[in-house]
């Protein structure tokens, strides 16, 4: 019988990392290979961690290894807690040197291409020992399963188990080709009933725009013969000339500012979505990760963003 002992004994963290191994690899001798100790060195760490634990951890047969209503218990618990202290080990490693490795960041498509390119080059520019790998997607990634690192989404979150800073919120300004919109004028809300509008995810959204004005909000039933689930998609429909859009105002300021088309009705906006910025729930974060983030949250805080010197 295994005798408990005062609480004040210390367990040793080598014996608790053996325990680990041995759970994981599910036998002592592969533990002991991995561990380049020899398999009794290995019994002995075990036996003197159930002995200062005063509780049986691993119940050992000549054919089987498996782990008692405590050992599991125990097992959760510290697995957790060294890789807490491997993480906070790595982060305060990795302080004292370049930041480098890779960092995987995920984006819409729309955003990505229109927004991040001088915003991911300037962070190149100031950390280039630090990999950035964009995937540009349309739909949601498990960060976790598919190990991207961060994450940047509009609109609701619905992954309780990420970490979401949220960076502003942006409008949706209607917008349309200078040479449509001076063939097609439109004074007032209600003149979009009779023009062509370009929709986003009409299936799902519907063509019910509601705009907010000087007077409050003011919903039309528009149509169109176009639609998309991509803004870049709707932006180039627009600037060719075929109808009225709305889009994200994050996303429109270079093609305003070289006048490839113009904002209808500047006096009203769709409300828009937030932005955050995601990544897992860790409380370690590597620091390339952390720098990335805190790089992002800094220039799309600002709407537009804008380079640093």
């Amino acid at each position: 019988n295994l005798k408990a002992l005062p609480t004040s004994e210390t367990v040793d963290l080598n014996q608790i990392a053996t325990f680990v191994k041995v759970v994981e690899t599910g036998s002592f001798t592969r533990a002991a290979a991995l561990l380049g100790l020899p398999k009794s060195g290995v019994s002995r760490r075990i036996a003197d961690l159930e002995h200062s634990l005063g509780a049986r951890l691993l119940q050992r047969t000549t054919r089987k290894l498996s782990l008692t209503e405590a050992g599991a218990s125990y097992f959760e618990n510290v697995s957790r807690a060294l890789e807490t202290v491997a993480d906070a080990n790595n982060c305060a490693r990795e302080t004292q040197a370049i930041p480098k490795g890779v960092v995987r960041l995920t984006s819409a498509m729309d955003f990505g291409v229109r927004v991040l390119p001088p915003i991911l080059g300037e962070f190149s520019e100031k950390y280039p020992d630090i990999h950035v790998e964009l995937e540009l997607t349309q739909r949601a990634v498990d960060l976790v399963a598919e190990g991207v690192d961060v994450a940047l989404r509009f609109g609701k979150l619905v992954d309780s188990s990420l970490v979401a800073r949220k960076l502003g919120h942006f409008e949706l300004w209607l917008v349309a080709s200078n040479d449509y919109i001076k063939e097609f004028p439109v004074k007032r809300v209600a003149d979009l009933a009779k023009r062509k509008c370009i929709l986003f995810r009409q299936r799902t959204l519907g063509s019910r725009w509601t705009l907010v004005g000087p007077d409050g909000p003011e919903t039309v039933e528009v149509s169109g013969p176009l639609s998309g689930d991509d803004f870049l998609y709707i932006s180039e429909l627009i600037s060719a000339g075929h109808g009225i859009g709305l889009v994200p105002s994050i996303i429109l300021q270079e093609d305003l500012k070289q006048k490839k088309f113009q904002r209808v009705l500047p006096n009203y906006h769709a409300p828009g979505s937030e932005l955050h910025i995601v990544y897992p729930s860790k409380r370690f974060l590597p620091q390339r990760v952390q720098l990335l983030v805190e790089f992002l949250a800094s220039r799309l805080s600002e709407c537009p963003p804008k380079r640093k010197p």
